[in-house]
């Protein structure tokens, strides 16, 4: 006779001891039936402190009824699904008891893809985000009906094709192919897969070890001189950021959501400030002495600052470089790359992270190693060497050519 299942309340941080980047971990019900466990997401996520290890409810919380409503609620569901489970003779698994809640209304992946990164809208960062829906975008373009009855190994690889002979990089394949592997997982977790086995544990994706494309002085000085046509804002708006991005080794991420509140006018000029995207630490830097220029009154990333915000087309308290999407902004820079005399491989392969690879590649010769550390941002010093291997190679490269 198959036995009854007992239910807990457990705080995930007890198990793992981890948190999420917010501080919190998430509240679940446990399940327990003849030696194995299953957990059942509340969707409520609460600091330590905000947990009472003795009662397994929250505390402290300002929402704290409406989260101790939601756990019990969603034990009792789980309870009544596995009596009447035992009522209508079909008796209830721990198996069986994973699909609770999550009966498929569609049979599409597409669907269950678009469900999940909307649940994650909000615990990810908007780049983490956006990656997801260029994801969506290339399953939709490949097969716009697939159902989880095609995730299958085969079609899988021949997703990948797909995306290779669109003229994607191994790299942009396997990053897209990371992705698709979350969505996977979490389809096997809510027992959407048709057999336990995930496929993708089938199927490798190889990632290459690529040299970051970085501008050399030349094609530097050919950006800077570059006139934008009075006709084409939105690229007078990606020479400005590109440019920002080269003087300041700034991501995009944090560039891309600057506004003015986000400088300070000091005695020495503008002061910058803002709290990374990528790492959540803080970051401040004197802007002013960064690429100074002899004979004016303000550095290159500077002067780019201030003309921006005293533009016709600036609002204030709005972003400084309001591009709407990061795919808009790389389509803009490289039409106004495909214009100037730079190498092939630039204009081609530039991207929103060029900038930063110029800057530390342009910075790796003229400040000691752990200045540059500190002003990319870098946690490891193995981060920062990159880009002085990189400045060694050119080097190298030059006196090869040299006809002595």
């Amino acid at each position: 006779m198959q036995q009854l299942i007992l239910y807990t309340v457990v705080y995930s941080f007890d198990r793992n001891k981890r948190l999420r980047k917010d501080g919190t971990a998430g509240v679940l019900i446990r399940a327990y039936q003849s030696g194995s466990y299953a957990y059942f997401n509340t969707g409520v996520f609460v600091e330590p402190s905000q947990w009472c290890r003795r009662t397994n409810r929250v505390k402290n919380h300002p929402r704290q009824q409406v989260f101790n409503a939601t756990i019990l609620n969603l034990q009792r569901q789980l309870e009544q699904y596995e009596a009447t489970s035992i009522q209508m003779g079909q008796g209830c698994s721990l198996k069986q008891l994973k699909g609770y809640g999550q009966q498929p209304t569609s049979t599409s992946f597409i669907d269950f893809f678009k469900e999940e990164m909307a649940k994650e809208r909000h615990n990810v960062k908007a780049s983490t985000y956006e990656t997801y829906g260029q994801t969506l975008a290339k399953l939709e373009a490949y097969k716009p009906g697939w159902t989880f009855q095609q995730l299958r190994p085969g079609v899988i690889r021949d997703f990948l094709n797909f995306l290779s002979a669109q003229g994607l990089h191994t790299n942009s394949v396997h990053k897209h192919y990371k992705t698709f592997k979350k969505f996977v997982r979490i389809a096997q977790q809510h027992g959407r897969l048709q057999d336990d086995r995930n496929p993708c544990e089938q199927v490798k994706c190889k990632l290459e070890k690529t040299t970051p494309l970085y501008l050399t002085e030349d094609e530097m000085r050919a950006f800077e001189a570059y006139q934008v046509p009075a006709d084409k804002p939105l690229w007078r708006l990606a020479h400005q950021l590109f440019l920002f991005c080269c003087y300041t080794g700034l991501r995009y991420s944090d560039v891309s959501e600057l506004t003015d509140d986000n400088f300070v006018e000091k005695p020495n000029g503008l002061e910058m400030h803002f709290t990374a995207q990528k790492t959540g630490k803080p970051y401040r830097l004197d802007i002013g002495k960064l690429f100074a220029q002899k004979d004016q009154a303000y550095s290159k990333p500077e002067a780019i600052i201030r003309a921006r915000l005293d533009s016709d087309d600036y609002w204030p308290g709005g972003r400084v470089f309001p591009f709407s999407h990061r795919n808009t902004y790389v389509r803009n820079l490289k039409q106004i790359a495909a214009n100037l005399p730079i190498r092939k491989v630039a204009q081609r392969d530039i991207s929103s992270h060029t900038g930063r690879h110029t800057f530390g590649t342009l910075l790796a010769r003229q400040v000691d190693v752990e200045v540059l550390q500190q002003l990319m941002q870098h946690s490891l010093i193995r981060e920062t060497m990159l880009y002085v291997h990189l400045t060694e190679k050119r080097v190298y490269e030059a006196l090869d050519n040299v006809k002595w």
